[in-house]
């Protein structure tokens, strides 16, 4: 296999990769009224984390300035509406 060989090959890989990537947006409902365009420039924004189990990504009454997608695994989301009742309750 030649050096261009090669680069047509990882060409033709990473762009299957990408219309997998943008295919799945597509099938979002949120993002079903969107343009092919406009789902890639928005995937060209995202970046993918790997995190590890209990990892807090954001705590109750704080400000994000990200947006999370889950693309595998599973999440765990805690709401407390009073703190106080909470902690009564326990001792």
């Amino acid at each position: 296999m030649t050096y261009e060989d090669y680069q047509a090959t990882l060409a033709k890989l990473y762009e299957r990769q990408y219309n997998d990537k943008i295919n799945l947006f597509e099938r979002i409902d949120a993002f079903r009224h969107w343009r092919r365009n406009h789902i890639s420039a928005l995937f060209l924004q995202l970046e993918e984390l790997k995190l590890q189990r209990k990892k807090v990504v954001l705590r109750q009454d704080e400000v994000s300035n990200y947006i999370y997608f889950i693309k595998t695994g599973e999440i765990e989301v805690l709401f407390f509406e009073n703190i106080q009742r909470i902690i009564s309750l326990v001792t």
